[in-house]
């Protein structure tokens, strides 16, 4: 499977619309969305102003969920503590080829190349809601949870003993965050729930 930045990837899709005469306006928070009359388009009310747009994407994140209630669409999304590690960087000896992101469904587990090292990620089996009732609109996306290791001891075990080499790694960083991901870790066969929604769209003319 390839790697791919993520920023990166966010910002060339913003670029290529950019080119396109597309507007990027970051740090605006979305208050409200009204539909026009017979369907023609979307008020659309922020904390700088308010325009009016034919569609509505939402890319909401860990606040998808209040997005589409403006919308007054109920999607059944639960945020939740998410844990990963990252590594120490490899010994200038044993640099070797960037590690392709891999993924262990049997295991519970997923790596790839960071900083040097390896980020190593889990699916959680002992999974923990974070913010059940509602995504706090200040919370920042580098706030980060107190680890808690023992939580996910079960997945790290598998882990290390499916890559050998990462005994040879020390761990640089315990990160516990916030996550809203469309795959549920939860589920048996970790494979994403999807559900039919009746999309709200212009009347054909």
């Amino acid at each position: 499977m390839l790697q791919q930045d993520c920023h990166g990837v966010t910002w060339a899709y913003a670029k290529a619309a950019q080119s396109l005469g597309a507007t990027v306006v970051q740090h605006t928070k979305v208050e409200r969305l009204t539909q026009l009359p017979d369907g023609a388009g979307w008020e659309v009310v922020t904390n700088h102003g308010t325009c009016t747009a034919e569609h509505v994407v939402n890319a909401g994140g860990l606040w998808a969920r209040e997005v589409g209630a403006m919308a007054g669409v109920h999607l059944p999304l639960l945020p939740m503590a998410h844990h990963y590690l990252i590594t120490e960087p490899y010994a200038e000896e044993a640099k070797r080829e960037e590690v392709q992101f891999t993924v262990d469904l049997d295991g519970g587990s997923y790596m790839r190349s960071e900083r040097g090292g390896v980020l190593l990620g889990v699916y959680e089996q002992d999974c923990q809601p974070w913010s059940a009732d509602a995504t706090p609109w200040e919370y920042g996306e580098n706030e980060l949870l107190p680890p808690d290791l023992d939580r996910i001891e079960p997945e790290l075990l598998r882990a290390y003993a499916r890559y050998p080499a990462l005994d040879d790694l020390g761990i640089s960083s315990i990160i516990n965050g916030a996550a809203c991901a469309p795959a549920a870790p939860a589920a048996g066969d970790r494979v994403p729930i999807c559900i039919a929604l009746c999309a709200i769209r212009r009347p054909a003319d």
